[in-house]
């Protein structure tokens, strides 16, 4: 929806014309993970899925794992992962930081999570990202290409950009450093 609104508005000022990466992190990096699905092995009509999506694969994993799901409930189990993904925290990682059985048994929903999604061939919002930045840091004619189309990043909301979208906005301005970032800290998401 936010996509398409930039769209629409720029198209009014600039008049028609092709602005093949204007859009929200997650509609830009979409279009790019579907272009370039084969090297992260997904098929190209990958599904996206929404919270409710996302409800119910939670559900299963925590399910299969015969774990209580009043203590590990979906909801916050996809907080969880969500927070891990936009921190950069891979599965691997989550088990490395693991210290108590609880701890342990949040990695193991992660991961079993991740492969029900893989299964289903699907990546969840956070994927869309995480996916593009595993892409430009594992492949380095990718990221060159986007860097080379990309002769210009404007960011507007820079406040409450995260880890992975900063580091996504790392990868692509390095070839031109042409990098503009518009924030308010008033406006953080983040403040509490």
């Amino acid at each position: 929806k936010a996509a398409k609104e930039m769209s629409e508005r720029i198209a009014h000022l600039c008049g028609p014309g092709r602005f093949p990466d204007l859009g929200t992190f997650h509609s830009v990096c979409a279009r790019w993970l579907r272009r370039e699905h084969e090297v992260l092995e997904l098929s190209s009509q990958f599904a996206i899925y929404a919270t409710a999506e996302q409800l119910i694969v939670m559900k299963e994993s925590i399910r299969d794992m015969g774990l209580d799901d009043k203590k590990f409930t979906p909801r916050g189990m996809l907080s969880m992962v969500s927070g891990w993904k936009n921190q950069m925290v891979t599965v691997e990682e989550a088990r490395k930081r693991a210290s108590n059985a609880f701890d342990k048994h949040l990695a193991e929903i992660y991961a079993l999570y991740q492969k029900k999604l893989k299964q289903n061939q699907a990546l969840d919002f956070d994927d869309i990202l995480l996916k593009t930045v595993e892409m430009l840091q594992r492949h380095s004619e990718i990221r060159e290409r986007y860097q080379q189309r990309i002769r210009y990043l404007l960011v507007d909301e820079y406040q409450d950009v995260n880890a992975v979208q900063y580091e996504l906005l790392r990868l692509l301005s390095q070839g031109h450093r042409n990098l503009c970032a518009v924030g308010d800290d008033d406006q953080s998401i983040y403040a509490f």
